[in-house]
Order: C-alpha cells, then sequence, then structure tokens
C-alpha cells in the first residue's frame, strides 16, 4: 500500500483524523483532474459506476484520477464493514474493460 502524500497526511494530523488510511494504489503521472467518490457499503453499486466511468471518451477518463474513499464510522454494523472489505478487494481486483 502506498503512504498517504504529506501534504495530506499532516491536514489529517493536524485534524485528529488520521488512523492509519493508505491508499491501495496510484498510478504515476499527472492528471488534468481527480474525482473523489465516497464509497459506504456500495459494492453492488460499484460495478456499473465503474462500467459508466469506463463508457467517458478515453482520451478524456485517462487524464482523470479516481478515487475511490471506502470508509465508515467504528459504530458501524459488521455487514457495512464486510461489504466495504468487499468493496475493498472488488475494486482491487478491477482491471477495467
Amino acid at each position: 500500500m502506498l503512504e498517504l502524500p504529506v501534504n495530506i497526511f499532516k491536514y489529517l494530523k493536524k485534524n485528529n483524523e488520521y488512523t492509519g488510511h493508505s491508499i491501495v494504489s496510484c498510478p504515476d503521472g499527472l492528471y488534468d483532474g481527480a474525482v473523489v467518490i465516497p464509497s459506504l457499503a456500495e459494492k453492488d453499486n460499484l460495478p456499473p459506476l465503474l462500467k459508466s466511468l469506463e463508457d467517458n471518451t478515453s482520451d478524456i477518463i485517462e487524464k482523470v484520477l479516481i478515487i475511490f474513499v471506502v470508509n465508515n464510522t467504528p459504530e458501524a454494523n459488521d455487514a457495512i464493514k464486510q461489504n466495504n472489505l468487499e468493496s475493498i478487494e472488488l475494486l482491487k481486483d478491477y482491471n477495467g474493460k
């Protein structure tokens, strides 16, 4: 897993929100933009969303970094936590079209 960029790590530490988060993968390169997608127990919705993103013009989507933030509160029930774990695995295994 990749470490968080220094500026993000400093922000989270300053705001007492850092609890060991990490970025699973991030292709090297410069991007024209980024889309951050929060995900809470969204495993069943991820495949259609990924398909929709793939259907965008490839020269545009290749210049955009897409970040999925899979999270839950400490009080979340086991079903939500399990769904999130499965969401992370789905995203890690995803290879596009």
